[in-house]
């Protein structure tokens, strides 16, 4: 609210206008009575006898065309019928342009800002009139996208040495059509028994875990880096952003891998990978006659057990508010679950899949995707401890271990072996409930739905987002002349709150009459893992 007022009088401001006396410039005087004009219609009746104002009632017709995706032509039919329908000295404007055009001149309206395609500039201010980029010599072109990590930090997250963690001693192989991260052995102790196994490649693990890289490394090979421009060029390094939604990630490639649909790691090509690597030999691809046919292996359902599966999917029951409906996501035929969104892919993982895999794999690869739905749903968790974490380090790299000797390479991408850096992330960044995407994938959610026009989607969420915001104004109270006057913003919604005074140079917060704020030492700064999630 006080951004609102703050915009508003900003040209008063700059003219030297003063509300109290009512002196100003010659260039004030016109902002002012501009400004006394539009208090005047605030205060002025929509017709006589409603209890709307003209502004108030605009700022509530745009928000229920947002909500209900009008078109401009369709709401420029019902300000006509309105037109007639009211008295004739009403205040409903002749259009959807005259609308907008109303509620701009009182700061509730938006400019749009053209941006470099590869984020080196925005074309504003100097560059405002430029009809290329300064920096790449790009057109003009609105993006959407936000960096890249590669962008940022000059790391890719593809290829020999996709993991920062483990920097130059990344455990990759270049399998037939992709790179795989096999070989977690290596980080577990000397002592342990595991390494000793051959069953894994037919040999002792000897090598030691990865280095672990000091600051001093780390900027001494930010050192060696050349001088780049910021921004996705080509020409500087920058390629498209990827989400790194870990548990949506691994959830699909588990039940793809499970259901053997597109999303499956069980190919003839990993089947290849097999033979070649000289691991898991029944699982070859076996030859009869001119063909060639892939076993069954443990890891994936029969096709009875894949029906039993999603039946056992489609029968769930989710309390209200905890989930969507997650049954209409199975097929018809009961073979597959499609269209699952990242909310679905968390419940699969922490809450379904280790009660529906039950009886229907052998006891083994049963019990380590237990044991690695287990670790997400303690990481993911509202309470955690440091202790915990440092032991769910170790747990990891155990399930990851063993489950080398049951799936195929392709299943361990970089997304799954960063699973093993998670622990180490949320002991220096806390909890993950406030650190995900998922609050903002709901709010972009309801940003597309604001999208009337696909070919100008930019457009239609700005109109969207400034309508609802205007709709939840008070507007009568702000724009009362006395609040200007006394410098205090005065709303409905925040009766109980501390005023704000508006100043030119800064916004002073009025401390509360009574309340105290607890010593930082009173804070608990451990986590307890006490009800947690």
């Amino acid at each position: 609210m006080a951004d609102l007022i703050d915009d508003v009088m900003w040209d008063l401001r700059e003219n030297g206008t003063n509300l109290n006396t009512g002196t100003s410039n010659t260039m004030g005087s016109s902002v002012d009575d501009d400004f006394a004009q539009l208090l005047e219609e605030m205060e002025t009746k929509l017709y006589p006898g409603c209890i709307f104002s003209s502004l108030e009632f605009l700022a509530k017709l745009m928000h229920i065309k947002v909500n209900n995706k009008w078109t401009d032509s369709s709401f420029d039919q019902l300000l006509e019928l309105l037109q007639l329908a009211f008295p004739k000295c009403n205040k409903v404007p002749l259009s959807h342009y005259l609308t907008k055009k109303k509620m701009k001149s009182i700061g509730l309206g938006y400019e749009s800002i053209h941006v470099c395609k590869n984020d080196c500039c925005l074309f504003r201010k100097e560059h405002d009139s430029l009809q290329v980029c300064p920096v790449c010599k790009e057109s003009q072109w609105i993006d959407k996208n936000t960096k890249a990590r590669s962008s940022l930090s000059v790391w890719s997250g593809q290829g020999y040495r996709a993991c920062a963690t483990c920097n130059e001693d990344t455990l990759s192989y270049r399998a037939t059509n992709k790179f795989v991260y096999i070989g977690h052995l290596r980080f577990l102790d000397a002592n342990d028994p595991l390494r000793k196994m051959s069953d894994f490649n037919r040999r002792e693990e000897t090598r030691p875990a990865s280095r672990h890289f000091s600051n001093n490394d780390i900027q001494e090979q930010l050192s060696r880096l050349l001088t780049r421009k910021p921004g996705k060029h080509p020409e500087h390094g920058g390629e498209e952003p990827k989400q790194q939604d870990y548990e949506k990630h691994v959830d699909e490639s588990l039940l793809g891998t499970l259901l053997t649909n597109d999303k499956s790691n069980d190919t003839s090509t990993t089947r290849e990978d097999l033979r070649i690597l000289n691991i898991q030999r029944n699982e070859w691809l076996q030859k009869n006659g001119d063909k060639f046919h892939r076993p069954h292996v443990r890891y994936s359902f029969t096709k009875s057990s894949r029906q039993l599966f999603c039946q056992f999917i489609k029968d769930v029951k989710l309390s209200d508010g905890f989930g969507f409906n997650i049954s209409k996501k199975v097929n018809d035929t009961n073979t597959n679950i499609i269209g699952l969104k990242s909310r679905d892919h968390h419940i699969l993982m922490q809450r379904l899949i280790p009660i529906g895999v039950r009886g229907l794999l052998d006891n083994d690869t049963y019990t380590h995707i237990v044991d690695l739905c287990t670790f997400f749903k303690q990481f993911y968790s509202r309470t955690l401890k440091v202790e915990y974490m440092r032991k769910a380090k170790l747990d990891i790299i155990a399930i990851l271990c063993k489950l080398e000797l049951i799936y195929p390479p392709a299943f361990f991408d970089i997304m799954v072996h960063l699973l093993s850096d998670l622990p180490d992330e949320a002991i220096v960044g806390g909890l993950v409930c406030i650190r995900w995407m998922n609050t903002f994938e709901r709010y972009m959610r309801k940003l597309k739905n604001y999208v009337r026009n696909k070919a100008r989607p930019e457009g239609s969420i700005a109109e969207g987002y400034v309508a609802e915001g205007n709709s939840n104004l008070n507007i009568p109270k702000v724009m009362k002349r006395e609040n200007f006057v006394t410098g205090f913003v005065k709303s409905m919604y925040f009766q109980n709150i501390p005023r704000v005074i508006i100043d030119v140079e800064s916004a002073i917060e009025v401390p509360p009459p009574t309340g105290r704020v607890n010593d930082v030492s009173d804070c608990e700064t451990d986590y307890d893992e006490t009800n947690s999630d």
